[in-house]
């Protein structure tokens, strides 16, 4: 998917087997042109996440806005202290009524742990053609939730320096 300019995007799930190849697969995705590698891990896998969050720019924590996924963060902050690294939560599948949005923000402020201006809500077409490897953006290229993505990618590419056409 080519959402802006030259800008490639290359995903990598780090499953065990891949961490000891991490370095590599970023040499490789570098080699490629790849301009934006996303990573993504748990906060507790162990080694993985530790040398992920070592080569990273910047660490995006995605979490729902309820106390149970609220009260996960802690790990991922301590992760990004660590490897000092700047971390951004990311209020993703947030209900589009109610309060809890806007009070899980307050609260993560208050923290002290920086929050990303673009939320993802929670909308049928994030997840409807998963099973066919298809996005939101291809769904409904007009919908609110491929709005969302655009958004979301736009704020990453000016968060990390690049240039986003």
């Amino acid at each position: 998917m080519r959402l802006y300019g030259q800008i490639i995007v290359a995903i990598k799930f780090l499953l065990l087997y891949q961490h000891k190849h991490l370095a590599s697969l970023l040499a490789q995705a570098k080699q490629q042109n790849a301009n934006l590698t996303i990573l993504d891990t748990a906060p507790h896998s162990d080694g993985i996440a530790s040398d992920a969050a070592s080569h990273a720019d910047l660490i995006l924590i995605p979490r729902r806005p309820f106390s149970f996924d609220l009260d996960a963060i802690g790990a991922s902050i301590r992760l990004a202290r660590l490897a000092d690294k700047p971390a951004v939560v990311i209020i993703n599948a947030a209900p589009t009524q109610g309060a809890e949005t806007a009070e899980a923000i307050a609260a993560i402020k208050n923290a002290g742990v920086e929050v990303c201006p673009i939320v993802l809500y929670q909308r049928k077409s994030y997840a409807s053609r998963i099973h066919e490897g298809k996005t939101a953006t291809e769904i409904e290229p007009k919908g609110k939730a491929a709005s969302e993505t655009r958004a979301l990618l736009s704020w990453l590419c000016d968060r990390v320096n690049l240039v986003n056409k």
